[in-house]
């Protein structure tokens, strides 16, 4: 096998379904937690997925606690689109997933 046939496995992430319905992905990466959310596709229509890395316990316990949720940062921009968009299009399409979920305690 040359170096360049040769993977290295650098972490294993979950998939999971939050309260709200949306799948999301979740997992560690040494003592951080990493967080992954669907995003928007390629112009050919590939899936993506957005990944977040926070501290684990072990960084939060030293640095004092995360201060807050964390909300999925396309949660906000949905918002800001939802605001300009013209009155007949204020309905959001069936298929809208709200990525607005908070991810406090995801991973403990």
């Amino acid at each position: 096998m040359s170096a360049s046939d040769q993977k290295v496995l650098i972490t294993t992430l979950w998939q999971r379904t939050s309260g709200k319905g949306n799948e999301y992905l979740s997992g560690f990466l040494g003592k951080a937690r990493i967080i992954g959310f669907r995003g928007a596709p390629t112009t050919d229509g590939t899936p993506t997925w957005d990944l977040y890395v926070q501290p684990g316990k072990e960084q939060e316990e030293a640095q004092g606690s995360f201060g807050g949720s964390y909300r999925h940062p396309a949660a906000s921009q949905k918002q800001k689109m939802k605001e300009q968009r013209p009155a007949d299009e204020s309905k959001p399409a069936e298929d809208d997933q709200s990525l607005g979920d908070p991810i406090d305690g995801i991973g403990r």
